[in-house]
């Protein structure tokens, strides 16, 4: 059984603490970074849009534009992976939709889904997108005591409409795909109380696999080797994705590194995830950013206050709280998007050198609130 270093808390502090919140200066780094361009979507109220944000190596953005990615409404049923942005949504006549955004070859595609059930007659609960296969996980009541639960799996290869409906025992929650298979999360809420993992076989799309897990499971995603983690408020669960061997990391005391509760997730190529977190004791802000590294078990916290003086934080950037975080591996950048103090429509984006030497790199400030961001 793996244990958590506790040491995390007090360590990542020392790392990243290259500037004192009431120092004169900032910790900025002047080398220049190589052509990238990275696409971020902006909450403005209820709509949610696209700016197209060319980085030409100099510190500071060169030029951003409108594209022509636009939602009136932000959706509350979405899955992101890689530059896929995928969300569910229902119209007016009781038709449910599934569209995939594909911000590389910049291009949109949909997906009609239960024109046989009427999606005003069920409740879809997560989504997910592989390359060939739309999945989609949705109860249904039969009476107003008892519901069936049910993953659908769309075949998006074929031209005709194809999909297979694979029954649950419980109400899933939420999905994470590897190996050829689709691991669902799932809460036996009349009995038990306890999360459960569903396995299906991808390629014959039956259930193959179920184990009930324990009490307070937060989510489920694709790990480090494509593996599965399941998060919980004081450990996380590692599924193998071969075997489905189960291993633990517990954290300790004050040590939990709160990726349960991140809205955004970015892995690099050696397995460390970079997220938002609470800033709970670690900082003044509500939210910072933070990196996990899965094979060390530790976590480097980026609180505001270490990289940035007080006079930018208050002033300069107007920072009120962290809104995403990702990672540009091209460049070796943090980017960090925030809203600013007092604004439900302005924000901005840094970009941060990470340890062992942090440093600012340079600020966009945007119109919108930073929500997401796919790098090319």
């Amino acid at each position: 059984m793996k244990t958590y270093n506790l040491l995390f808390a007090s360590l990542a502090m020392v790392v990243i603490g290259c500037t004192k919140s009431d120092g004169d200066g900032n910790s900025t780094d002047k080398t220049n970074g190589v052509n990238s361009a990275y696409t971020l979507l902006v909450q403005d109220k209820e709509k949610l849009s696209s700016i197209a944000i060319n980085v030409t190596g100099e510190l500071s953005v060169a030029t951003a534009t409108e594209s022509a990615f636009t939602l009136n409404s932000t959706p509350k049923i979405t899955y992101v992976e890689d530059d896929f942005f995928s969300y569910y949504h229902q119209s007016g006549d009781c038709n449910g939709e599934i569209t995939v955004y594909d911000f590389e070859r910049k291009n949109v595609a949909s997906e009609i889904v239960f024109e046989d059930l009427g999606a005003c007659n069920l409740k879809s609960n997560a989504i997910l997108r592989t390359e060939n296969s739309l999945y989609i996980a949705y109860e249904i009541k039969t009476s107003k005591k008892i519901s069936d639960y049910y993953v659908r799996a769309i075949d998006t290869s074929s031209e005709e409409v194809v999909f297979t409906d694979i029954a649950l025992g419980h109400k899933p929650v939420e999905m994470a795909f590897a190996n050829d298979r689709l691991f669902v999360l799932t809460l036996d809420e009349k009995l038990s109380g306890k999360y459960g993992i569903n396995v299906i076989d991808a390629q014959i799309n039956l259930l193959i696999y179920y184990d009930l897990l324990t009490f307070g499971a937060r989510r489920i995603f694709k790990g480090p080797n494509d593996n599965i983690i399941v998060s919980f408020d004081d450990l996380h669960m590692t599924i193998d994705n071969n075997s489905l061997a189960v291993s633990t990391t517990k954290y300790g005391v004050g040590t939990e590194p709160n990726f349960k509760s991140a809205s955004t997730m970015k892995f690099d190529a050696s397995g460390r995830l970079y997220y938002d977190m609470p800033g709970g004791t670690h900082s003044i802000y509500p939210v910072i950013s933070a990196v996990y590294d899965f094979e060390k078990n530790s976590a480097i916290l980026y609180a505001y206050e270490n990289f940035l003086s007080e006079a930018q934080r208050k002033f300069e950037f107007e920072i009120e709280s962290t809104t995403m975080v990702s990672y540009d591996e091209k460049n070796d950048f943090i980017l960090i998007g925030y809203k600013k103090i007092g604004s439900n429509n302005r924000g901005g984006l840094l970009r941060i050198k990470p340890a062992p030497n942090p440093a600012l790199i340079d600020n966009l400030d945007v119109d919108g609130v930073p929500h997401s961001i796919f790098v090319e």
